[in-house]
């Protein structure tokens, strides 16, 4: 389902539903491009509903993109998101899609209530997701972001596999990787979703850039379940 929320003189703020989750898009001032943020459902239903500007649903997001790379929100220039500071119900009318609108609440209110029947019986929804919905992957790509050996030593666990190797070799080699970045400037790294396969098992492809050089590093992550993520190298041919 796919539904364009706000529409000023064309769309500024369109929305994708999945079978449990929701993505965002909304475009930013003078043709920069666009921002796309999976909200947490029960922020997205109040800001639905005039309760939230987007502003507060971007905050809290599980994964945020400019122009598909993935950004942290402290660093991202609001300024440049259009009707960031607004409610929904700030808009005229003639601005929304009210029909839309309805169908999108109603459709949100029936994932709250699938999600919560399912947590109550126990029933754990982890192969029904993407890759921003896995808060264990999430948590690597943004350690590896950050070049933060040490978050990852305290996330990952102990008996996976990574690089074909133990933890600690993959650490060690990662640290190696990290340093030169460093050496050449960069302080952090952007990262960017190239590759995609949900079969047998979720399986994501990520590049890392350095933010200062044009340096590159690929890894490929296959979660196979909440709590175990295989890491290998992604050789570029």
């Amino acid at each position: 389902m796919r539904v364009e929320l706000i529409n000023c003189e064309g769309a500024v703020l369109k929305c994708t539903v999945g079978r449990f989750n929701v993505s965002l898009l909304a475009f930013l001032l003078d043709g920069q491009g666009y921002i796309k943020f999976t909200p947490r459902l029960e922020h997205l239903y109040k800001y639905l509903l005039g309760h939230f500007t987007l502003e507060n649903i971007l905050e809290a997001a599980e994964e945020i993109k400019i122009n598909n790379v993935i950004y942290d929100f402290k660093d991202i220039n609001l300024t440049n998101i259009h009707s960031v500071d607004k409610r929904i119900t700030d808009h005229s009318e003639q601005d929304l899609d009210i029909k839309s609108l309805a169908k999108l609440i109603a459709k949100v209110e029936s994932i709250l209530f699938k999600k919560r029947s399912l947590d109550k019986l126990g029933i754990n929804d982890a192969k029904m997701t993407h890759y921003s919905t896995s808060p264990l992957l999430w948590s690597v790509v943004k350690s590896i972001r950050k070049m933060d050996t040490l978050k990852l030593a305290d996330i990952l666990n102990e008996d996976g596999e990574y690089m074909e190797t133990n933890i600690y070799m993959f650490l060690a080699r990662l640290r190696d990787k990290f340093e030169a970045f460093k050496k050449n400037g960069d302080t952090k790294l952007y990262a960017q979703k190239i590759k995609e396969d949900n079969r047998p098992f979720s399986s994501y492809v990520f590049r890392f850039k350095g933010n200062k050089s044009t340096m590159e590093y690929h890894l490929e992550f296959q979660i196979i379940n909440e709590e175990t993520i295989k890491i290998k190298e992604y050789k570029i041919y």
